[in-house]
């Protein structure tokens, strides 16, 4: 099995479900509830990034979902791009992102995540993060907008693996007080 395929398969065990992470500072409680979405899958992996394929070029993330499913977009497919190198190693990283959800109980998280205190362009809410020895692995989370978004939903926008520290210097962080996992449960559309 490639490492698309790999990735692909675990991102699938993370869809349909619903994580519900209650997280404290002080007296300041919340409950964050991210979902996995699969037009999520191609940046997550920095697919998008490689435009000079003319199956990506353009494409929906969602439409890229289904290619990848499909097996229309290939990891041989990838590899013919000449920014390919840039990706590879995320698309390696990413079966490790289910580390970062089994190791939230007992653990912090990041919260109102300040680009600027980390020196980056990354446009998020909220990071989660586990240290594995000398590397950190990033799960970026961006508040869910639009007509299906629900109350505190979030769904993750970049994920990496680095040594580098830098995002987690000078931030706001809450412990993790309990995670519960269930099916995905869509809500009634409100009728006006």
């Amino acid at each position: 099995m490639d490492a698309l395929t790999a990735a692909l398969t675990i991102y699938e065990r993370l869809l349909n479900k619903d994580f519900y992470i209650t997280i404290a500072k002080n007296e300041d409680k919340r409950i964050l509830h991210l979902v996995f979405k699969k037009a999520n899958f191609p940046h997550l992996l920095g697919i998008t990034k490689l435009k000079d394929l003319a199956k990506i070029n353009g494409a929906k993330p969602a439409a890229l979902y289904n290619k990848i499913k499909c097996g229309e977009i290939t990891w041989e497919y990838l590899t013919k791009s000449n920014i390919f190198a840039d990706i590879e190693e995320r698309i390696h990283d990413f079966a490790r992102v289910v580390q970062i959800i089994q190791n939230l109980r007992n653990r912090k998280i990041i919260i109102q995540f300040n680009p600027k205190r980390a020196g980056t362009l990354i446009e998020a809410d909220y990071l989660m993060y586990s240290q594995e020895g000398l590397e950190y692995l990033y799960l970026f989370l961006v508040k869910e907008l639009g007509r299906d978004a629900q109350d505190n939903q979030y769904v993750p926008m970049s994920f990496f693996c680095t040594t580098n520290y830098r995002y987690l210097q000078n931030q706001t962080v809450y412990n993790v007080l309990d995670v519960k996992i269930t099916p995905f449960q869509k809500r009634p559309k409100n009728k006006k």
